[in-house]
């Protein structure tokens, strides 16, 4: 954990007010990595639900720790765990950034990836891991649906939609 990574977490949480689930937090933190916004600099290994940081787990840990994110467990029915910047901590929060008050040039693209669906975020997250870790083209659908059968329908779309972000730079097919 350092210091600049939990406090990028912090900010990052919240510019987005609630983040709903551990593993959304994750992805969006891999995705913005990805995107090369550099106060995201966790190290990911593939997991079971793609890519994960121990480091990043740290920062959310130590931020729970400190009183500075608020981690709300999940109702009695399931759900997943909602982590918030308490109000007895905005300022706090707020000070760790320094005199940057001006939005940082992730907030929207964090805001949108907040938005999709977990499935969606894992599976654009598990592209970009395996993009990201030199995967041939021709073989990334193959990679994807071996490590991820769960979400071999979301293949395309996660293809798609990380082309039109910008995150994945394909070669364009051309038909015979």
């Amino acid at each position: 954990m350092s210091t600049e990574s939990a406090i990028a977490v912090a900010r990052l949480i919240a510019e987005l007010k609630n983040v709903e689930g551990r593993k959304r937090l994750q992805k969006i933190v891999h995705l913005l990595g990805a995107s090369r916004f550099h106060a995201f600099r966790h190290r990911f290994i593939l997991h079971y639900f793609g890519p994960f940081s121990r480091e990043l787990a740290a920062d959310l840990d130590f931020l729970v720790s400190a009183h500075l994110v608020a981690e709300s467990p999940p109702d009695c029915d399931g759900g997943s765990y909602r982590y918030s910047i308490p109000r007895t901590a905005a300022e706090q929060v707020e000070r760790l950034y320094g005199d940057e008050f001006e939005p940082p040039a992730w907030v929207g693209f964090a805001k949108e990836l907040n938005n999709a669906n977990t499935p969606q975020l894992e599976a654009m997250s598990t592209l970009l891991f395996l993009a990201n870790r030199k995967v041939a083209v021709r073989d990334l659908e193959s990679e994807f649906r071996r490590i991820k059968p769960n979400l071999a329908n979301e293949f395309l779309s996660a293809k798609k939609r990380a082309s039109e972000l910008g995150l994945l730079e394909l070669p364009d097919k051309t038909v015979d």
